[in-house]
């Protein structure tokens, strides 16, 4: 890959192993993807949180022994496709394109409303998942996985030119606009849930990338629909910061537990940041500004190493490298100190969680590596990363 030296080569590898293995691999929650586990946990939300906690939780990868089942994770192949478009665009190879609209194909044909139920195209993860606020069902769908896949079709068609996609894309708002429950509205704010199910959270992050996916669409659109309701998202978000400029996962703050954690920080910040770059409203620089200064000096060491929360450091997650890596680049716009970060944080990456064969590890212990390899969590998301630094140094950015 001309121009990236080494990042170009960590890249290729993480791809084609990937794509050797048909992009499909374990995930972070999958236990009930085990047929066993399924028939022996899957009948009740106690029974289903225990077992999903304890197979992610364990030292030991118990996957392979209960029999779960490798398979595709649309929001993994969301960021796949992602990363092929930019290997696209920096290289001009129209096999990476090629890659890339076989998988965003994938999606069309692999949505969750096969049969109709809801306005619009949507997507949903490919196991029962069990979290502490509600179960969705197998490929049932919700706002993360269906924005993120929308994304994806939105960014090829932005490679492309194929109105197809564009068209895919805004059918995805449709079903977050018309089917997901809002929580909270008024003239200047809108808060939308994460299932279409009754639900008592309301989950901080979701809002914010949801607003930064309808910023986009209206630049690619001009439809004043979705600035309108992108702008009374990112306004509920901004409005649910502490006075140290974090967040909590969820509002209220105790509902779910989680602190300011690595990953969904980081989010919350790219999803302001979309908005403002894509819909041209800098109303709310200093908050993201002040958020980004908090989300580096807390939640990341002094060597790059990504710290689980502002408050625990161990275990190193792989999420979180790949996370900060796309969080800084963006921010590169602003003060090109955050590409130096950016640069720092991949190499740590690369340097404590590639193994030889491309693949990225899932965690780092204070003694020890948990190697399993989760397609979706671990190499998705690094892919996706490292292609966003690779493509800002293709185009000068230092």
């Amino acid at each position: 890959m001309n121009g990236v030296g080494t990042l170009g080569d960590r890249l290729d590898r993480v791809l084609q192993y990937s794509k050797q293995y048909d992009y499909a691999g374990y995930s972070k929650f999958d236990a009930l993807n085990s047929p066993f586990l399924e028939t022996l946990f899957g009948w009740s939300y106690l029974t289903r949180l225990c077992i999903t906690q304890l197979i992610n939780r364990s030292y030991l990868h118990l996957r392979p022994l209960c029999g779960t089942r490798k398979s595709r994770n649309p929001k993994g192949i969301a960021n796949f496709v992602k990363a092929w478009c930019n290997l696209f665009l920096v290289t001009g190879d129209q096999a990476h394109r090629a890659e890339a609209e076989k998988l965003a194909r994938w999606l069309l044909a692999n949505h969750s409303n096969q049969d109709g139920k809801f306005q619009g195209l949507c997507w949903g993860y490919n196991f029962p998942w069990q979290s502490p606020g509600f179960f969705a069902p197998r490929r049932f769908p919700n706002c993360i996985v269906t924005v993120f896949a929308a994304e994806a079709l939105l960014h090829y068609y932005r490679v492309s030119g194929d109105h197809e996609f564009l068209a895919k894309a805004e059918e995805a708002a449709r079903f977050i606009l018309n089917e997901l429950p809002v929580l909270e509205e008024n003239e200047e704010i809108k808060c939308i849930g994460y299932v279409t199910a009754k639900l008592k959270w309301k989950v901080i992050n979701i809002n914010a990338v949801t607003g930064g996916f309808l910023a986009k669409l209206w630049k690619e659109t001009g439809k004043d629909e979705y600035r309108i309701n992108a702008a009374k998202m990112i306004n509920w978000v901004v409005g649910k910061r502490t006075d140290y400029y974090a967040w909590f996962y969820t509002e209220p703050k105790g509902s779910s537990g989680i602190g300011h954690d690595n990953y969904h920080t980081g989010g919350i910040l790219d999803g302001i940041f979309d908005y403002m770059e894509n819909s041209g409203d800098r109303e709310h620089m200093e908050v993201y500004l002040k958020g980004l200064a908090f989300y580096r000096e807390h939640i990341f060491t002094e060597d790059g190493a990504p710290k689980l929360t502002s408050s625990r450091e161990y275990p190193y997650d792989i999420h979180g490298t790949a996370q900060g890596i796309l969080s800084f680049v963006k921010a590169a716009l602003y003060d090109s100190e955050n590409m130096n970060f950016a640069n720092q944080l991949a190499d740590w990456g690369i340097k404590n969680m590639q193994d030889a064969s491309g693949h990225f590890y899932y965690r780092k212990h204070r003694f020890f590596i948990r190697k399993e390899c989760l397609m979706r969590w671990n190499n998705s998301w690094m892919s996706w990363a490292l292609s966003e630094l690779a493509l800002a140094k293709a185009l000068g950015a230092k």
